[in-house]
């Protein structure tokens, strides 16, 4: 109905409505009874120094630093730190996991050295492989198999040695070949 006019909550200059000048502002009309009421930026006093250092651990903690800050900047560079140095000194027991083959169809080459001047090469057969080595099968027949699958492959090689990979259940599920170009 009747206009009035707001007021607002904080004056500028800290006056009052007669012109006098006031150390604290005027919030809601309530008139704070000491300084230690005014409103403080979290960790710094009231001249804008640092407080203790416990409050500087919750301001990281909470994330509460600007960004371009200098202890933005920390924060940041404590993570960099602990990432690429924290796997040295911390076992958290990551391993690769032993590389089988997935389908029936492929064979995993490895570089294996040297012998006697020669490159060796390890091969891993899967045993359901048609036409590779299978579980059922003598050595003689099982170097056999490993020699099809290889020689097409790498050409003419000769077998070093044969070991069957086995899963956590003890099942042969592939040959490791070693071979000789």
């Amino acid at each position: 109905m009747f206009a009035t006019k707001k007021r607002p909550l904080c004056r500028p200059r800290f006056r009052t409505a007669d012109g006098r000048k006031m150390p604290y502002p005027i919030v809601s009309g309530i008139r704070p009874t000491s300084r230690k009421l005014l409103p403080r930026r979290l960790g710094y006093s009231r001249k804008g120094t640092e407080t203790a250092l416990p409050n500087i651990i919750s301001r990281y903690i909470w994330w509460t630093e600007e960004r371009g800050s200098i202890h933005f900047d920390i924060m940041v560079t404590l993570i960099l730190i602990f990432m690429f140095v924290s796997p040295h000194y911390i076992d958290f027991k990551d391993r690769p996991v032993e590389t089988v083959a997935l389908q029936s169809s492929e064979v995993l080459v490895a570089e294996a050295g040297q012998s006697d001047g020669n490159a060796r090469f390890k091969y891993q057969i899967r045993a359901d492989m048609s036409g590779g080595p299978q579980a059922g099968q003598s050595e003689q027949e099982r170097r056999e198999a490993i020699l099809r699958v290889v020689e097409p492959i790498s050409g003419a090689v000769t077998i070093q040695n044969v070991e069957p990979v086995l899963d956590s259940h003890g099942k042969i599920v592939a040959y490791n070949a070693w071979v000789v170009r």
